[in-house]
């Protein structure tokens, strides 16, 4: 099992989960094969553009991918991104089930 603990590894792992090579996960998200490596090894800092493509093109949890991600949007300041909001909701109601 992958270790978990950067973003580095866990984009990693949702390339090995694709099954596709870095040059073809990378053409679908519009970046280089030089810089989705380096985001697997860390050299590379992802954008929150970068991040979001991932997200919506392989179905990656956005929480997942950056637990410490905690945006605004730039439309809505002050307020919680929607699928931070929709996890923070679905762990309390799991809380408030037990």
């Amino acid at each position: 099992m992958i270790p978990l603990e950067d973003i580095s590894t866990r984009i990693a792992a949702v390339i090995k989960s694709t099954g596709l090579k870095q040059a073809d996960f990378a053409q679908r998200i519009h970046l280089s094969r030089g810089f989705v490596s380096g985001l697997a090894i860390g050299t590379q800092k992802p954008s929150d553009r970068t991040i979001s493509d991932i997200c919506r093109e392989f179905g990656v949890n956005e929480v997942w991918l950056e637990p410490e991600l905690v945006r605004c949007s730039s439309r809505f300041p002050g307020e919680i991104e929607l699928p931070l909001l929709l996890g923070m909701l679905f762990r309390m109601s799991q809380i408030l089930s037990n």
